[in-house]
C-alpha cells in the first residue's frame, strides 16, 4: 500500500480534512503525518509522496524533502523552488506574464550576520539609502514586508518616509520589500459604493482596515468586507491574498 506523507504546521482545517479524505476513500493509498527525527544518508523514504506546508519556516524539512526528492519521491511543493519564492520574484514575474503587480522594490538587509564587515564586504551597497528616490517610486502609503515572510508576520503600512525607515530599521536580517497600493480607489460594502481613502492597522494590531468614505462621513471596516468594483486598483492583489489567508485561518 503506497503512503502519502504531510508536513505542517499551525494551520488546523486542511489537514486533519485531507487525511480524513484520503484515508476514507479505501483506494490503495494512505496519508499520515511525517515523523522526523534526524535522518541518516541511505536512509529510505517510506512515501510515494510528500506533502508540504511547512518547510519555508523550517529549514531541517527543506533538507529532508531534497533527500526525499533525490529518493524518487514526489514532493509538492517543489523544495528546489524555494530559493526562487521571494515576493520580489514573484512581482516582477506576474509583470512579466502580463499579470496585473503592484509596484514593487526590494531592500537591501538592514543587519547582516557577525561575519560581515560593512566597510569590507558591502563594497557594491550605496550608503546611505536614498529615501526620497524609493519612495518616488513605489509612493506612498506603500506596505512593508518580508520578501520570504508569511502569516501575515512582519508587515506594515507606511504613510511617510519616517514610518518606513522606522520599520525598516527594525526589520533586523529580514529582506525586505515595498508595494504600493493605489488611494483612493472605489469599491463596495454591503452592496453600497464606497471611497477608500487609506489603510489602517486595528488597536488590536491583528488585521486590516480600509478607511471609507460615504456622503461625506468617514468610517473603517475590515478589508474582508470590501467588494471589488471594477478597475481594480493597483495593488489589490494582496489585499485579496490578505483576506484569503485570514479566511483560511479562522
Amino acid at each position: 500500500m503506497r503512503k502519502i506523507g504531510l508536513l505542517v504546521g499551525r494551520e488546523q482545517s486542511f489537514p486533519a480534512a485531507f487525511l480524513e479524505e484520503v484515508n476514507r476513500r479505501d483506494a490503495g493509498v494512505t496519508a499520515e503525518y511525517v515523523k522526523l527525527g534526524g535522518t541518516r544518508m541511505g536512509e529510505p523514504c517510506p512515501y510515494a509522496v510528500l506533502i508540504d506546508r511547512i518547510s519555508h519556516e523550517v529549514p531541517y524539512y527543506r533538507s529532508y524533502l531534497k533527500y526525499a526528492v533525490l529518493q524518487g519521491v514526489t514532493v509538492v511543493n517543489n523544495p528546489f523552488m524555494w530559493t526562487a519564492d521571494d515576493k520580489f520574484f514573484e512581482a516582477t514575474l506576474a509583470t512579466k506574464l502580463g499579470i496585473a503587480s503592484p509596484k514593487t522594490l526590494v531592500l537591501p538587509n538592514k543587519d547582516y550576520v557577525p561575519g560581515i564587515v560593512p566597510t569590507e564586504s558591502l563594497r557594491n551597497l550605496v550608503y546611505p539609502l536614498d529615501w526620497d528616490a524609493l519612495v518616488g517610486y513605489v509612493g506612498l502609503p506603500c506596505i512593508l514586508k518580508d520578501a520570504h515572510g508569511g502569516g501575515w508576520k512582519e508587515v506594515y503600512v507606511c504613510h511617510s518616509i519616517d514610518e518606513l525607515i522606522h520599520h525598516y530599521d527594525s526589520s533586523g536580517l529580514l529582506t525586505m520589500i515595498a508595494e504600493r497600493v493605489e488611494c483612493p480607489f472605489d469599491a463596495k460594502v454591503i452592496g453600497e459604493e464606497v471611497r477608500v481613502t487609506e489603510f489602517a492597522w486595528p488597536k488590536s494590531g491583528y488585521g486590516l482596515l480600509a478607511v471609507c468614505e460615504r456622503n461625506g462621513k468617514q468610517y473603517k471596516v475590515d478589508v474582508n468586507s470590501l467588494e471589488w468594483v471594477e478597475p481594480y486598483p493597483k495593488g489589490f492583489e494582496w489585499i485579496e491574498a490578505h483576506r484569503l489567508w485570514r479566511e483560511e485561518s479562522l
